[in-house]
C-alpha cells in the first residue's frame, strides 16, 4: 500500500506541475475594462472602439467593445464578413437596407452577415456600449442607402 500511495503522490505532484507550467505559460484569459485601450477612428462624434483581441483591417478574429453615445447614428456601410455581437447597455438599434429599423435592449444577442448594407444607432435614452466580435477581421465601408460605396 504503501508504495502504490508513493506512486500516487509523484503521480499528483508532477501533474500539478504540468498544470500549474501549462497554465502559467498560456496566452492571458480575460481583461479588465481598465485595461482596455479606447480609440475613435472615424473621429471624435464617432464611436469609441476598446479592442481585446486582434485589430481593425486585418483577416485574423478581432472582439472589442463599441461605445457609442445617445443618438448615435453609423450611418449605412458594409462588412466583409459576418458578426456577432450583444448588446451590454442602452438600446442599441440595426436597420438592414430597405427594411424597418430594429431595436436592441441591452442582453441583446445579434448577427450582421457579411457584404449587407446596414446601420446601426443608439437610441436617445442612453449610451450604448456593445461587445463586437469578427471571425475573420473588422472592416467597414460607408455606403450609400441603396447599397452603393460612398464616393470619397
Amino acid at each position: 500500500m504503501t508504495k502504490l500511495a508513493l506512486a500516487g503522490t509523484a503521480c499528483l505532484a508532477a501533474l500539478t506541475s504540468f498544470a500549474i507550467t501549462s497554465f502559467a505559460d498560456s496566452p492571458k484569459l480575460f481583461t479588465t475594462q481598465s485595461e482596455v485601450t479606447w480609440s475613435q477612428p472615424f473621429g471624435a462624434q464617432g464611436p469609441s472602439f476598446g479592442f481585446v483581441e486582434g485589430k481593425y483591417g486585418d483577416k485574423h478574429p478581432a472582439s472589442f467593445f463599441v461605445k457609442a453615445k445617445a443618438g448615435f447614428d453609423s450611418g449605412w456601410h458594409v462588412h466583409s464578413e459576418d458578426y456577432k455581437a450583444v448588446v451590454i447597455s442602452g438600446t442599441f438599434t440595426e436597420q438592414q437596407q430597405g427594411k424597418s429599423e430594429n431595436t436592441l435592449p441591452s442582453g441583446t444577442f445579434f448577427v450582421q452577415p457579411g457584404k449587407q448594407t446596414h446601420r446601426n444607432g443608439c437610441t436617445s435614452g442612453a449610451d450604448c456600449l456593445v461587445f463586437v466580435h469578427f471571425d475573420n477581421g473588422a472592416d467597414s465601408t460607408p455606403m450609400t442607402a441603396d447599397g452603393k460605396p460612398v464616393k470619397k
